[in-house]
């Protein structure tokens, strides 16, 4: 884009639906002051996103642009950073037959207050949600708009299918927010994962503290085969922290569950030597 010499700053947070990052690039040049417009930038920016959502497994979004009004593409934006449905998406989806239907003011002014309300029920949901109801959680996720599924790295059941919907009691303390899509979003540290109720995402260079936790919940939602989907670097690193925290669990895949069986013999030897050692160490103090 011709903007490698310009200031920048970039921001990344999890508290939406997706963790991603803003890049804010200043147009001006630094030491010649002058500005730069890139040619075409949104359809150069959208081929990027796309090669770095391949390299690194990221989830795959729609970055299609063309054919859009300028407001469906503020309101494409806006529902991209924030991880919530913006008034344009929500009006279409609750009001637009009825729209289309009203014969005159009055019974128009009828169909757009009989779907107001619906908003402060989101609100509501998401609050109690976050209490713990299972009831509010499971409403939120049957209304959630234009939920795509999601690709890339994640911790599934060994089967596809209905699971329980809840906020294990185990890590209550670590829920840092439910969105309007019903995705529980869990912080630990400087880290943090995602239940959409299907999957617990969470980074490949998260700390095993993170990855213990997330095994852990995901075993009391999934029972104690999960399957995880993912390259190489994601699976060993759930699989070293299914051995360091002794999380019992196995894993569908044959190769990965072997793997998770050779560390976990390995570790009971390095402990038992550990003990022998120890054992001796005191006969030595004692004569």
């Amino acid at each position: 884009m011709g903007c490698g010499e310009h200031q920048r700053i970039a921001v990344m947070h999890h508290d939406t639906d997706s963790m991603h990052m803003h890049v804010a690039i200043n147009k001006i040049h630094p030491t010649s002051f002058t500005i730069h417009n890139p040619y075409r930038d949104v359809h150069t920016l959208a081929n990027a996103c796309v090669e770095l959502e391949k390299r690194f497994q990221l989830c795959e979004d729609n970055h299609a642009r063309i054919g859009k009004t300028e407001g469906e593409r503020q309101a494409g934006d806006m529902e991209a950073i924030t991880g919530q449905e913006s008034l344009l998406s929500y009006v279409k989806r609750e009001c637009l037959s009825g729209m289309r239907e009203a014969e005159s003011w009055n019974a128009l002014h009828a169909v757009l207050a009989k779907a107001g309300p619906k908003i402060a029920f989101l609100s509501w949901l998401q609050a109690e949600a976050k209490t713990g109801r299972e009831e509010a959680l499971k409403a939120l996720r049957s209304c959630a708009f234009g939920l795509a599924k999601k690709t890339g790295a994640a911790i599934r059941a060994e089967e596809a299918g209905e699971k329980q919907v809840f906020i294990n009691s185990l890590a209550s303390s670590f829920v840092d927010t439910v969105t309007k899509r019903g995705i529980i979003i869990y912080n630990i540290g400087k880290d943090a994962f995602r239940d959409d109720g299907e999957s617990f995402r969470i980074s490949r260079d998260a700390s095993l503290d993170a990855a213990i936790l997330a095994l852990t919940v995901a075993k009391q939602r999934f029972g104690n085969v999960l399957r995880l989907d993912g390259d190489n670097a994601f699976c060993d690193r759930m699989i070293q922290a299914a051995v360091t925290g002794q999380v019992p669990v196995r894993f569908a895949d044959p190769q990965s569950e072997a793997r998770r069986r050779d560390l976990s013999d390995a570790l009971m030897q390095t402990r038992a030597r550990e003990m022998e050692r120890s054992r001796l160490h005191r006969g030595q103090e004692l004569t």
